[in-house]
Parts: structure tokens; sequence; C-alpha cells
């Protein structure tokens, strides 16, 4: 018996327009019956596996899509950071403003780099994501403004003793000013007293980003890589 289960992602399908699934792989023996699991409505099928499950999953129908690496930044005091007055608690009067900015700054993510998915799809994916962190989904929202207008934002989820930065993203216009380590920093200053670690993921391939925390005192944690699976014609769905 496999421990293999394949999850309907209603987000996802919305956004395609056809069946999105993610598949949970919990033994790495089941990688066997990967193929056979596909729902036969799916039209991508995504999973993420530890980097050492790689080869086995080469004899599978996903393709490489994506290697990840997993940070952490433990608190061992009170980090209150001094932060310029242009950075501010977000409100749903920014929601347009930080979803324009996601859907155009990103292309390291899993969904731009499948070749065979549409990068208007992608770029949409992150509108509605930044748009539903800032309307609620989130913990906790961060803006920051230059010449009273917003340029890159900051979402965070939070659990019982740890945050996750969740999405963080910079107007293309401003990206190497800093703009990414103040929106960090906010997060770390907002946190301080309230979680013990702050988790974030981000590409292998996103040099800049590996680079930003780095330098704000996050350390590497782990690494897994991401699958997709998807039809040979995938237009006809």
């Amino acid at each position: 018996m496999n421990s293999l289960d394949m999850i309907l992602q209603p987000f996802d399908t919305d956004l395609f327009g056809f069946s999105v699934y993610r598949a949970n792989l919990e033994k790495y023996s089941d990688i066997s019956a990967l193929d056979e699991s596909i729902p036969k409505d799916a039209g991508l099928v995504s999973i993420r596996v530890p980097q050492e499950w790689e080869n086995a999953m080469r004899h599978t129908q996903f393709r490489k899509i994506e290697n990840l690496i997993y940070l952490e930044r433990s608190f061992e005091r009170k980090e209150k950071m001094e932060l310029p007055s242009s950075i501010r608690p977000a409100s749903k009067y920014d929601v347009d403003a930080c979803s324009n900015i996601a859907q155009n700054c990103f292309t390291h993510d899993r969904y731009h780099t499948d070749k065979f998915l549409d990068n208007k799809i992608a770029d949409h994916s992150k509108y509605a994501w930044a748009q539903n962190n800032i309307l609620g989904r989130s913990d906790v929202n961060f803006v920051i403004e230059l010449e009273d207008q917003i340029v890159g934002f900051i979402s965070c989820l939070q659990e019982t003793n740890s945050a996750t930065i969740d999405l963080i993203g910079v107007s293309t216009e401003v990206q190497g000013k800093g703009i990414g380590t103040v929106l960090v920093k906010a997060v770390i200053s907002h946190y301080t007293n309230s979680v013990s670690t702050i988790k974030v993921g981000t590409q292998l391939n996103n040099e800049a980003s590996i680079r930003l925390y780095n330098s704000t005192g996050f350390k590497k944690v782990d690494e897994a890589i991401t699958f997709h699976w998807t039809p040979k014609n995938i237009e006809t769905i």
C-alpha cells in the first residue's frame, strides 16, 4: 500500500483553467507508483521531494523544474531595528499597487521556469497571491514607498512559534537598491518578541534573493527539488 496523495489545488486550478494537483509522497519507495497515480483530468501535477530522491524521479514522467533551498533565522535577543519612515504596515488600499508589483517582478518561480506553462498565467498567479495576502491571508504585510509610491512589499504567515516569509516583491525599477533588505528587516523587527525563528524558501539560482537572506542573518537548513508533470499536448485540455 502506498502513501501517495494527489490533492487538488483550487487556487491554481482557477488560474489555469484545468485541474492542478499537488502530489504528496511520504516514502521513497512510492516513487514507482507516481506515474500511475496521476488523475485522469490533470493538466498539471507538481511534487516537491528531498534532493537525494532526484535520481529516482528521473525514471518517472515528471520533469525537474527547480532546486529550492530553505533558510531560517533564529532570534537570540530582541532585535528592534531602525527602519525608515517610508516603510509601514500595508492596508487594503495598497492591494492594487502590491499586486501589480508582484505581477511584474518574478521570473525564478516554478511557473515561470516551466516552459510548458503560459507566462501570462504565471504572472497573474503572483498578482492573485499578493492580492489575497494583502486582503487578509497573511499575518502581517509591510510596504515601502519612494516619493509617495509603493515600490515593494513583504507578506508573512505565522504559526505557533515561527513565521514564514510567504511573498516578497520589489518593483523592477528599484531592484538592487536595498529595498528588499529593508523589508526583511521590518519583518525581523516585527517578530522579535513573538516567534523563535523566521523561515523562507527560494530558488537556488536566485542569487540576489540568497544574498539578501544571507546578509540579514538567515542560514540554509535544507534543500528540495520541484518536479512537474503535464500532458504532452497541454493546449488541448
